[in-house]
């Protein structure tokens, strides 16, 4: 799904076993006009919140997931100052962690393409995830929270 507009503020859900337990985390997302935060709950006894990412592009931006089991978190990007960055949101020890991976530079003449990341098999399948915009199956699909999708919920 695309995000809605910047200039909105809106709640997003979303269910997704980011740490292959078998027991999908809850990822919530929540933006504002000035910034987008994502966290990530999950339930053993009793729901524990595991971490949070703050991003002020993560509600403009969609989030991209892998269907290589190798790969179950959540791949992003976000951009400013024409510098694009790829990253990927991890749960590690019942943490979320945020790892850098790859960026281009468009401030240039051309653009230079570099890697953070020593993940090579993280950064090729972040490149491969990224390099169809067109294609919409791997984008971490959200179910917006209003008052229309609450009352579905409860029918």
């Amino acid at each position: 799904m695309c995000f809605p507009n910047k200039t909105q503020s809106y709640s997003g859900v979303s269910l997704r076993d980011l740490d292959k337990n078998g027991i999908p985390e809850l990822i919530i997302i929540q933006v504002d006009e000035a910034d987008g935060v994502l966290k990530v709950y999950s339930y053993d006894n009793g729901v524990y919140k595991i971490g949070e990412y703050s991003d002020p592009k993560i509600g403009i931006s969609v989030i991209r997931i892998s269907e290589n089991p190798k790969f179950p978190c959540l791949f992003n990007q976000w951009w400013g100052g024409g510098v694009e960055h790829y990253g990927y949101l991890k749960v590690r020890e019942k943490r979320l962690i945020y790892e850098e991976l790859w960026y281009i530079d468009r401030t240039g003449e051309l653009p230079y393409q570099s890697k953070i990341s020593n993940n090579i098999a993280l950064i090729n399948e972040s490149m491969n995830i990224f390099s169809d915009d067109e294609y919409m199956d791997n984008i971490l699909d959200i179910v917006l929270i209003n008052d229309e999708n609450i009352e579905k919920m409860f029918k």
